[in-house]
């Protein structure tokens, strides 16, 4: 199993009629610079109830106070908490669904085991359509297999993909087009940088 601590910076670079199709089917928030793998190849139910209900019983378990409560009180309340969630008073942690087996799901259905933070996307167009360059950082994997879904959902258009990892020089370099990988590469030392501010301006 890949190992969760390893972080990659991405670059997804789109180029097609209108990108604005492709950015909506990653569930990119443009308010919140968000993008969500589980648009694109959806995350099982059974896994996000389990993290909702974990996450649930830690925000209730956190809200029963500590100090300056009389301690039957307290008593009271993580046993009717136990109660409710089915599991012994006093629980400090419930597994969620990504302990139960959701980290491997991802991994092995996105090629990553956490969805993408710190997104940052551009947006330009040019004499052969829309670009979009979409910046990321992913844990424990890259998600190649959520693009390789979206260029076959998109044939009209080109994919290019670089990563970096973040405690080498390696260096990922892909290409889709018409739904196929025509590219890939993996390089230690390669001369070219990410940034998640450039954007394809030469069109």
């Amino acid at each position: 199993m890949t190992s969760h601590n390893r972080i990659y910076r991405n670059e997804l670079i789109v180029i097609g009629p209108d990108v604005a199709e492709v950015l909506a089917q990653l569930g990119y928030n443009k308010n919140r610079e968000e993008i969500d793998f589980g648009r694109v190849i959806e995350y099982p139910k059974h896994f996000r109830d389990l993290d909702d209900r974990s996450a649930e019983y830690h925000f209730q378990i956190e809200s029963i106070p500590t100090t300056f409560e009389r301690e039957a009180t307290r008593s009271r309340k993580l046993y009717e908490l136990a109660d409710k969630f089915g599991v012994k008073p006093g629980t400090l942690h419930l597994p969620s669904g990504l302990e139960q087996g959701g980290y491997q799901w991802r991994e092995q259905n996105w090629g990553t085991s956490h969805n993408a933070r710190d997104v940052v996307v551009r947006i330009a167009t040019g004499h052969l359509g829309s670009y979009a360059n979409v910046a990321f950082t992913s844990e424990g994997g890259i998600p190649t297999k959520v693009i390789a879904k979206l260029s076959r959902d998109f044939l009209d258009y080109t994919f290019w993909f670089y990563a970096k990892e973040s405690w080498s020089n390696w260096e990922y370099h892909m290409f889709w087009v018409v739904g196929q990988e025509k590219f890939m590469s993996r390089r230690r030392g390669f001369s070219r940088t990410i940034h998640a501010k450039k954007v394809i301006e030469t069109t």
